[in-house]
């Protein structure tokens, strides 16, 4: 179970975000709101923008064949979000962190937050350590906001999931 807190981004980035991590198997996702976003939603594009973001998650599971749809939450800031996620391991991506992937133990459920444009600040990453999530690097390049929760879920899946 591979529950998704992806920042909001511009443009089609969310939307391609999303459907791709549907195909990829993810279960949950949860926009949230950080300190770096870029798009600032007031409450009628919000709900506007969640009920877009289900039809891709819809559109998704029909052309990948998932019969069960994942759960699209309403929308949060980020610190609210890391201090209420349940998942056994809990990761946060940082460029700058000493962890990768293949040194975790399996695990069965899986917080894991992604960044917006510009990333996380560092005040965000050491918060989300107060809430037992681990920092975790992708090797040596920076990855673009929608490309990090593709590679980071595909990784995910290869080491641990259904991908084997």
């Amino acid at each position: 179970s591979i529950h998704v807190g992806l920042a909001l981004t511009k443009g089609q980035k969310m939307d391609y975000a999303i459907q791709k991590l549907v195909e990829l198997g993810v279960t949950s996702f949860t926009p949230i709101i950080t300190e770096r976003c870029v798009v600032k939603l007031d409450e009628k594009r919000r709900e506007s923008r969640q009920e877009h973001w289900r039809s891709v998650i819809i559109a998704a599971c029909e052309q990948s064949g998932r019969c069960v749809i994942p759960i699209l939450n309403a929308g949060e800031p980020f610190h609210s979000w890391s201090a209420s996620v349940s998942e056994h391991v809990r990761l946060i991506l940082d460029p700058h962190a000493d962890t990768s992937l293949n040194a975790l133990e399996q695990p069965s459920s899986v917080a894991l937050a992604i960044g917006p444009e510009g990333g996380f600040t560092d005040d965000a990453v050491s918060s989300s350590k107060e809430h037992a999530f681990k920092a975790i690097r992708l090797g040596n390049r920076i990855l673009r906001a929608e490309t990090a929760p593709l590679a980071t879920v595909a990784a995910l899946q290869a080491l641990y999931g259904d991908f084997g």
